[in-house]
């Protein structure tokens, strides 16, 4: 299944099983990002850190872990009104990976690769 069939599929799941749908922030974009864990490794935490500098981000997973192969749905919106943010994943290893000026605005689905 392509990522795009892949994304629809787990919207319906997300309304037939009453989960709540992604909304767009106040501006109108949707910061709503699918990670996917693609690593042999789990992922224990996500920060995120807008690219003018600005603070970072509570970890993004809350008290979720992402293991490997598995996703879920993130609102990295910061309340900036930034798209393009810098992601920190942290590894069980306590490896740190960093994904630099990631369009959260314009992608619907990232993945890790460590």
């Amino acid at each position: 299944m392509n990522g795009m069939k892949k994304i629809a599929a787990a919207l319906a799941l997300a309304v037939a099983g009453g989960m709540a749908v992604p909304a767009n922030a106040a501006d109108g974009m949707n910061r709503w990002v699918y990670f996917v864990n693609g690593t042999d490794q789990t992922i224990w935490n996500v920060y995120a850190r807008n690219v003018s500098g600005g603070p970072s981000t509570r970890d993004l997973l809350g008290a979720e872990l992402l293991e490997p192969g598995d996703g879920m749905w993130v609102n990295v919106d910061d309340h900036s009104g930034h798209c393009r943010f810098n992601l920190t994943a942290v590894y069980e290893s306590d490896y740190r990976g960093y994904d630099r000026n990631v369009n959260v605005c314009s992608v619907s689905e990232f993945r890790f690769r460590g």
